[in-house]
């Protein structure tokens, strides 16, 4: 029985165990996430790029993790955190840049943070108004890379992506120039003033001007440059003329440049040719400069109404200036010379192919051609003095001979001061003349004369001479007369004359017909027509000559 209920079916059945495969698979799940992970995580570290220190004077609305680093409004780059400097007069600012700018990060880069700017010269960054501030970047791939930079506290005037040229302007004051001022090509900005320095040796003020591409072209060798800043008011036959380029130079200042068509016109400049800055577009017409020479002159006589900044002229054209005016002891004669120093431009006279480049040289050939220096009347109204130059190769060299840092030029004395001279010269030689014998004498003289004018005899004289006119009156009335009577008679025996000699020309035909021509009878004839010709002839001269003036009879022909 046991045996039989062994065989009965058990109410319960046993689960069978079964082996699941497909478990093992599910951990590959946190492996593969956490793999894609890792590998974000390299491939976001590979893209962050380096990481750098800008410094900057202060951090003013600078933010980690919202400031970020633009170029061409693109972003390269965001603020990951920033700390003051060990002497807490700087704030470092560590930026995250991106992948593509590692290569880009050179000695020449620069940063900048861009806020909001208004100004007269310029009004930019008012994106930042809504977007907040952003640091800017201005890249350069050529050179060492560095990871650290100094940030700049202005924007540069100058980008490394601006194509253009670089000149330099000379000039004798700064006025209103200043870096950013614009150039001007016909009224188009064209470039800017990136800065200035002083040039020692010629102690003038040079501006650095960029000139974007393409307008750089237009710089030749004779391009003129002028300062278009403000009003330019000036007064000619034509009225009143005012002038200005635009009201934003009228407002911040500006300079214009034009090339005018002339035969020294040049092209192809290279980078750092100095061109001259004139003070106005009219002065353009007058060419400056570089070159300046210096010389001293020393003068006897007054130099009142010689002023600083007084013209030095060459036949009137106006070649420099007068520096200084200062009077000098000269303790060896005890006279108290008048020192004028002049800055004179050489090419103005011989031109600049021609001129010595030493000053000395210069001068000999100048003294030596009879190179004069004196002083002249400008305006005879204010009695304003000028420095006149001119040629005298008959004058002799006068040179006072002081002790000088410059090179001395001969002067003259002024046309005045000669007058003045001949004058003294005159009154000192009329002062050495015996005049008080001399006016006794001629005293004594004058009074002798006076004698014989009122003496009888003078009277009887003039008295004599008196009736003779009269006489000399009457003969000439009488012959006025007597004459007009002569002349008739005259002129009767000239018309007898010609009936006589027509008479003897038909007696001479009747004996030319019977005389042969080469008789001795036909010769004699013909000599005794021409002897009556000729009388005839004077006697009607003589007719004519007593009919115009019958006195002559009398007095002889008038001469």
């Amino acid at each position: 029985m046991n045996g039989a209920l062994d065989e009965l079916p058990s109410p319960l059945a046993h689960p069978k165990k079964s082996e699941r495969h497909g478990a093992r698979w599910i951990w590959l799940i946190p492996i593969l996430a956490t793999a894609y992970v890792v590998w974000l995580a390299v491939a976001h570290v590979q893209a962050m790029g380096p990481e750098i220190t800008i410094t900057f004077a202060n951090a003013d609305a600078i933010q980690p993790g919202k400031t970020r680093v633009k170029y061409k409004s693109v972003d390269v780059g965001m603020v990951t955190g920033m700390q003051l400097s060990d002497d807490l007069t700087q704030v470092e600012v560590r930026v995250r840049m991106d992948r593509l700018m590692a290569k880009h990060l050179s000695a020449s880069t620069r940063f900048w943070v861009v806020h909001p700017r208004l100004s007269m010269r310029e009004v930019s960054g008012l994106e930042t108004i809504v977007s907040g501030v952003y640091i800017a970047m201005d890249p350069v791939s050529t050179g060492q890379q560095f990871d650290s930079f100094q940030g700049l506290e202005a924007p540069p005037f100058l980008r490394t992506d601006e194509s253009g040229k670089r000149f330099l302007l000379s000039t004798a004051n700064l006025g209103s120039m200043r870096s950013g001022t614009p150039i001007l090509y016909r009224g188009i900005q064209v470039g800017k003033v990136l800065g200035h320095d002083l040039d020692s040796a010629n102690n003038r003020v040079l501006l650095h001007v960029f000139i974007k591409s393409p307008y750089f072209d237009k710089i030749r060798s004779n391009t003129r440059f002028w300062n278009a800043s403000g009003l330019d008011l000036s007064v000619n036959a034509d009225g009143f003329q005012l002038n200005t380029e635009s009201v934003e130079t009228l407002l911040t200042g500006g300079i214009a440049f034009d090339t005018p068509d002339s035969l020294d016109s040049k092209g192809d400049l290279q980078q750092g040719h100095i061109f001259p800055l004139y003070p106005s577009r009219e002065a353009v017409e007058e060419r400056i400069y570089e070159r300046k020479v210096r010389f001293v002159l020393f003068f006897e006589e007054s130099v009142r109404g010689l002023r600083i900044g007084a013209p030095v002229e060459v036949r009137g054209i106006r070649v420099g200036r007068v520096l200084d005016v200062q009077m000098r002891f000269d303790p060896q004669v005890g006279r108290y010379p008048i020192v004028v120093l002049v800055e004179v431009e050489p090419e103005r006279i011989i031109g600049d192919a021609n001129a010595p480049r030493d000053d000395k040289q210069l001068l000999a050939a100048m003294v030596a051609q009879g190179l004069r220096a004196r002083l002249k009347t400008g305006s005879l109204i204010t009695g304003q003095l000028l420095v006149d130059l001119d040629w005298y190769p008959g004058e002799a060299v006068h040179l006072a001979g002081l002790a000088s840092d410059y090179v001395e030029l001969p002067t003259l004395p002024t046309e005045i001061a000669e007058m003045t001279n001949a004058i003294k010269n005159v009154l000192v030689t009329l002062q050495k003349l015996p005049l008080e014998s001399i006016g006794k004498e001629l005293q004594e003289t004058l009074a002798g004369l006076n004698r014989q004018v009122n003496s009888h005899a003078v009277e009887d004289a003039i008295a004599a001479v008196s009736a003779t006119m009269g006489h000399l009156n009457e003969l000439s009335a009488q012959v006025s007369r007597e004459v007009p009577m002569a002349t008739q008679g005259v002129n009767r025996s000239l018309k007898a004359l010609e009936a006589m000699l027509l008479q003897t020309k038909r007696t001479l035909s009747v004996v030319e017909s019977v005389v042969a021509p080469d008789a001795p009878l036909h010769d004699h004839a013909v000599a005794t027509m021409k002897s009556l010709s000729a009388a005839a002839e004077s006697l009607s001269s003589l007719a004519t000559a007593l009919e115009k003036d019958p006195q002559s009879l009398l007095f002889g022909k008038n001469k």
